[in-house]
């Protein structure tokens, strides 16, 4: 009689995962309050510090060059530029910049009397923004109009918008994201037909909710009714504004309902949707008060939920509105599941849902980390993560890990993928597997929208 010796089978033992509501100390999104900044004053860095506030992600740093609309910025300007550029950076505050000349709704006046002034204005500033392109999200207008956002302007003719723009990208470079205040300022600046997933020049909205058409932001004539570079109608408009926002990171400011025609957005419900179709990643905190103060005084109930899977319609109930929309601002990522699969090449099969409002407009590494096990962690978090909180703080993944190829960064709000990780030659043992993400290019760490929140995920545990 004989014996086939069958090979042993390895077995995973997956942990529940859980989904958490807590707010993620996430980059690249969130909540911010404007820094104003007059460049031919001194600054007080302390009281600036003091002004910080933990629960904003990012800075918006107005600077207001007013006082040089005549004459070229100073180079004690420029000097002090670059201390507030690194202050920000220094307290890990990305920033989103606007340069403007005017912060009082006088836009016209304000502003130098001809183009190329403002282009050398353009020319001086860009290249100490572009030191700092790791530390910015994204850099508002064009330097005109009232506020910076581009009305109330004589520059905004078509051919005087393209020239600011080819100015302006060139003094900053390549990587920064530019973001223009309409749709139709951003076809001015684009051949009818050209690529909206081939740009870094986005958009920005400082006039959400406050009427149907966004205080003009949108026009009233459908896209077939319309030339290419008028305002068309808002539901035409916002799938325009959601395609750029999968490239560049779109925000700005909520209003409080200006008319009648805003009174829809009053409803939970329409503004969490209009949120998810737009692809919202960043919001101003302070302004409008009024739209602030009634999302914190409002809680969120089933039916603000009802488009979602049902175990998000449970989980954030009862949570203020104010608090489910800085939770979900931008990206979210949820691992959803985790299944170990040993046929043909033996791999980990991953399930992974971003239920944030837009996409993540960084490039992501996500890392499958395998450390061996000691029996006595099994059901002991704190001791199993305390032993792979060095490997995944290093972020060199310094031991046994395989980097799992994804397009996290792709996935648009309510999109869930499934990648899948194929395992390392491990030798026989007990492993505990773990999942860790991070930005490319800064290494900083992505937490995961999962309970509990630590910078990695724990899936379980491999034996065989």
């Amino acid at each position: 009689m004989s014996f086939i010796k069958r090979k042993t089978r390895r077995q995973f033992l997956a942990k529940p995962l859980v989904e958490s509501r807590e707010m993620l100390d996430n980059p690249s999104r969130g909540w911010y309050q404007i820094h104003t900044f007059m460049l031919e004053r001194e600054v007080d860095f302390d009281e600036l510090y003091w002004s910080l506030q933990k629960e904003d992600g990012l800075a918006l740093v107005f600077l207001q060059i007013g006082a040089f609309r005549a004459a070229p910025l100073s180079a004690e300007a420029l000097e002090r530029l670059a201390k507030i550029l690194s202050f920000f950076k220094k307290h890990n505050k990305e920033m989103i910049i606007r340069v403007a000349y005017d912060n009082e709704g006088n836009g016209i006046t304000a502003e130098p009397d001809f183009l190329s002034e403002i282009e050398g204005h353009m020319n001086s500033i860009g290249p100490c923004i572009r030191q700092f392109a790791d530390s910015i999200l994204v850099v508002q207008g064009l330097f005109v109009g009232s506020w910076g956002e581009m009305h109330d302007s004589k520059f905004l003719a078509r051919d005087k918008l393209k020239r600011l723009a080819q100015t302006w990208r060139l003094a900053l470079g390549e990587q920064i994201a530019i973001a223009v205040r309409t749709p139709g300022q951003w076809r001015m600046l684009h051949l009818p037909g050209q690529e909206t997933a081939q740009t870094n020049t986005g958009l920005f909205d400082d006039g959400l909710f406050a009427t149907a058409r966004h205080l003009g932001t949108f026009g009233v004539k459908s896209r077939e009714e319309a030339a290419w570079e008028e305002p068309w109608c808002p539901a035409e408009e916002k799938r325009f504004v959601a395609e750029l926002a999968g490239r560049v990171p779109y925000g700005g400011e909520a209003l409080a309902a200006a008319d009648e025609t805003a009174e829809a957005y009053q409803a939970v419900a329409n503004v969490l949707e209009e949120m998810r179709a737009l692809g919202v990643t960043y919001l101003n905190r302070i302004h409008d008060a009024e739209r602030i103060a009634s999302w914190r005084s409002q809680t969120c109930k089933a039916a603000d939920f009802l488009h979602l899977a049902g175990q998000q319609t449970a989980l954030w109930q009862g949570v203020s509105v104010f608090d489910y929309i800085g939770a979900h601002l931008g990206y979210r990522y949820v691992v959803r599941g985790a299944d170990f699969v040993e046929k043909r090449e033996p791999h980990v099969s991953l399930r992974i849902e971003n239920t944030g409002f837009a996409p993540c407009t960084r490039a992501l590494a996500l890392y499958l980390v395998f450390v061996e096990a000691k029996p006595e962690d099994m059901f002991d978090d704190s001791a199993r993560d305390a032993s792979v909180l060095e490997l995944c703080e290093s972020g060199q993944m310094a031991g046994t890990y395989r980097l799992v190829p994804c397009e996290l960064w792709r996935l648009g709000q309510g999109s869930e993928i499934t990648l899948e990780a194929s395992l390392p030659q491990l030798a026989p043992g007990t492993y505990d597997l773990y999942l860790t993400l991070r930005q490319k290019e800064s290494g900083r760490v992505i937490y995961f929208g999962n309970e509990p929140v630590a910078k990695q995920v724990y899936l379980g545990r491999l034996t065989g």
